[in-house]
């Protein structure tokens, strides 16, 4: 009898789970058409050359082209919005590799969804993923308000830390409201570094210690770091330069080399002079 019975409840609960897959339809919004600013970490907005990058696109004929390279990965760029949904759904596509031999996936390719309680404390919400030719993210069983925020919790989604993000969209289902917030007016922070302050080699986006200072600091930042080459150059310290910035945090050391007196010499004027 049981052989008979347990088979049944499995074909009916596909059969249930089938059916409400098809009766749920999402409401889907590419940040790239806002009609104001939303992406927070982006000194230039206007000015780049597609809507991830990170350095203008005048840029390229200043900057060294590795240094520009990797200007086209999104780290340490986040989106912040508002929802009462139980369900978040990110699909984007990236140029690169997925992952690299050091780093993982969601490191690299992935991204990162925090949500805010009524206490004002971040809260990591973790996803299941699927890395095809567009990526996908689910974000299942979301408390859709608090005693504070009857309009939606405030979320945070963090970017790619080592991919070029081709196209992005963000869907939920289409009972629920989503309400992007606008860029933050605050003078924001602005790290010039290495592969450190890039992102490597964080498992998750919001793990980088650059969007775990701007979690605490509740402030925008702006990640110019680059993998290898964060040296001090001025062509790089000129752009920064243009920046209205709360602060500037200049953590190139790792890339500069000081294995001498006359070199750490160097490596001193070089940060004077910047």
């Amino acid at each position: 009898m049981r052989s008979r019975v347990y088979p049944l409840l499995v074909l009916l609960l596909l059969g249930y789970t089938v059916a409400y897959s098809q009766e749920i339809s999402y409401t889907w919004w590419d940040p790239s058409k806002s009609v104001f600013p939303v992406l927070e970490g982006q000194a230039w907005a206007k000015e780049v050359q597609n809507p991830y990058d990170r350095l203008p696109a005048r840029a390229q004929k200043s900057v060294r082209e590795d240094v520009w390279n990797l200007s086209r990965n999104s780290a340490g760029l986040m989106l912040r919005f508002k929802s009462n949904t139980t369900e978040i759904v990110v699909r984007y596509k990236v140029s690169g590799n997925k992952a690299m031999n050091h780093m993982p996936a969601t490191g690299v390719s992935g991204v990162d969804l925090y949500a805010v309680n009524a206490d004002g404390k971040w809260l990591w919400c973790a996803g299941k993923y699927s890395m095809g030719d567009t990526i996908e993210y689910r974000f299942r069983g979301l408390e859709p308000n608090d005693p504070y925020h009857q309009k939606g919790r405030e979320y945070r989604l963090y970017f790619p830390l080592y991919n070029t993000v081709q196209w992005m969209e963000i869907g939920v289902p289409n009972t629920a409201t989503f309400n992007p917030m606008p860029v933050r007016t605050e003078k924001p922070i602005v790290i010039y570094g290495t592969s450190i302050a890039q992102g490597g080699c964080a498992s998750r986006p919001g793990m980088a210690w650059p969007a775990i200072l701007g979690r605490i600091m509740d402030r925008p930042v702006i990640n110019l770091g680059f993998s290898g080459n964060g040296r001090l150059e001025p062509e790089v310290i000129a752009l920064m330069s243009e920046i209205d910035a709360k602060l500037f945090i200049l953590d190139c050391l790792p890339n500069l080399n000081a294995s001498d007196a006359t070199q750490a010499e160097q490596v001193k004027n070089k940060v004077i002079q910047s």
